[in-house]
């Protein structure tokens, strides 16, 4: 045996990382769904950014696209809050094209994170 200390069983595991079934533990931005959905928060947030000016309230946009991060990157996000938050995003957004367009894309990652 070599010098890896992980322990793998199900869906528990340790490690480098600790886990206790789907989503949960100190990595759950490792599971690829989350990781989707991280990551199209921070092209939100960069986009938000630039578009600023065809946003209103793009600062207040961008902050509660923040707290959805900090939401989806939690041990155990609750899809209820995420959903009101993405609504939120959404219904601020959608008439910029391009970000209603990363909104959308979005949507389809955390539907996939949360279903």
């Amino acid at each position: 045996m070599g010098s890896d200390s992980s322990i793998n069983v199900g869906d528990i595991s340790g490690g480098s990382g600790f886990h206790v079934g789907h989503r949960y533990g100190n990595d759950a931005g490792d599971d690829p769904r989350t990781r989707e959905v991280i990551d199209r928060i921070d092209e939100l947030v960069r986009v938000l950014g630039t578009y600023a000016s065809a946003v209103p309230d793009a600062a207040q946009v961008q902050e509660v696209a923040r707290r959805l991060r900090q939401e989806v990157a939690a041990p155990r996000p609750d899809p209820v809050v995420s959903g009101s938050l993405l609504q939120t995003i959404a219904s601020r957004v959608g008439h910029v094209a391009v970000v209603g367009d990363v909104v959308a894309r979005l949507g389809q990652a955390a539907t996939a994170l949360f279903s």
